[in-house]
């Protein structure tokens, strides 16, 4: 809160913040104010076709996954394929296809 003060201003304090802090707050908000940004992301067509809020915020973690991979290069299979590559693990089928499906929405 202090931070905040000390800024002045609400929306450059978000500006500064990571794109996971974002996906954290978005996640802790009551649901009335989850509404409202999700129509205001509807209205500005940042919402990716997702009509729902629900399909909407349980995307919302693996865009910033896939936005970390692009961003350090990282290969996107591998985001994909795997749930932990240093072990091995392996998404199950459903969650490869959810990522596959948003990395065709978002056209990385």
């Amino acid at each position: 809160e202090k931070s905040i003060q000390d800024i002045g201003n609400i929306f450059v304090s978000f500006d500064r913040l990571s794109l996971n802090n974002l996906c954290n707050i978005f996640k802790v908000l009551n649901m009335p104010n989850k509404i409202s940004i999700f129509n205001i992301l509807k209205r500005y067509d940042c919402t990716l076709n997702f009509e729902d809020l629900h399909t909407f915020e349980s995307n919302f973690f693996r865009i910033v996954g896939i936005r970390n991979a692009v961003y350090h290069n990282n290969s996107l299979e591998i985001l994909t394929r795997f749930y932990n590559f240093k072990n091995g693990e392996l998404r199950n089928s459903s969650d490869q296809k959810k990522y596959r499906n948003l990395i065709k929405k978002l056209n990385v």
